[in-house]
């Protein structure tokens, strides 16, 4: 919407949403005659509540009790499919939306609850502690040993969803790539202690505040 969320939406949970008289991107695009689809792996992206609007194509998969949403290699797949299915001459939005890097720290690449950038590790502390450590209800007995070890689960997550955007950019044929727009950005970063705090959304330090924002379009942007 071009808004602060603040604009538009309201303080209680109520109304969360994106009212159906604020303008949206991908809605301005697909009047435009754009083919437009968003893949989403987060649950909270409700149709119900304006985010579908303006997506000829919006998948978004439900949550289950222990699989709350879904991986990057799932998302890539399904954003891929559609690349190759679209129409070729013409313009299109798509909106991918991964979850990771996000607490529980459980990539794939871990091998018996270790990171590759850790593999030493031999405390108790697992990717599924950061929720219990911000409420209080956890406490960590070797800070030293026990950050370094979420800050490499951490590691390893970051790692993942890299790997797999980078087959997201590979599914473009280079025509299309060349005269693609793309845009990476996130909705917040992670506290790993380094405030004596865990996960995101209670304070407002850098390590939460300061996120990517990256553009690519080959020939045109430096």
């Amino acid at each position: 919407t071009a808004r602060w969320p603040g604009e538009v939406m309201g303080r209680s949970i109520a109304e969360y949403g994106i009212p159906a008289a604020v303008p949206s991107l991908p809605a301005v695009l697909q009047g435009l005659g754009y083919d437009t689809a968003a893949f989403i792996a987060n649950p909270t992206l409700d149709p119900k509540i304006g985010f579908a609007r303006g997506f000829a194509h919006f998948y978004r998969v439900e949550a289950a009790p222990r699989e709350p949403w879904a991986r990057a290699d799932h998302i890539t797949r399904m954003a891929r499919g559609w690349l190759r299915a679209r129409r070729p001459a013409s313009p299109f939005f798509l909106y991918v939306h991964y979850v990771e890097p996000h607490d529980p720290y459980d990539s794939p690449e871990l091998v018996n609850g270790r990171s590759p950038y850790f593999p030493d590790y031999r405390g108790p502390v697992s990717g599924i502690w950061p929720q219990g450590l911000m409420l209080g209800k956890i406490r960590i007995a070797d800070p030293a040993a026990d950050v370094r070890h979420l800050s490499a689960l951490y590691d390893s997550e970051v790692h993942w969803v890299d790997r797999w955007l980078g087959a997201l950019l590979n599914g473009f044929d280079p025509a299309t790539r060349a005269k693609t727009l793309f845009v990476l950005t996130a909705d917040h970063g992670e506290e790993l202690y380094d405030h004596g705090s865990w996960k995101h959304g209670r304070t407002m330090y850098e390590e939460q505040l300061r996120v990517p924002l990256l553009f690519r379009w080959d020939g045109r942007l430096p």
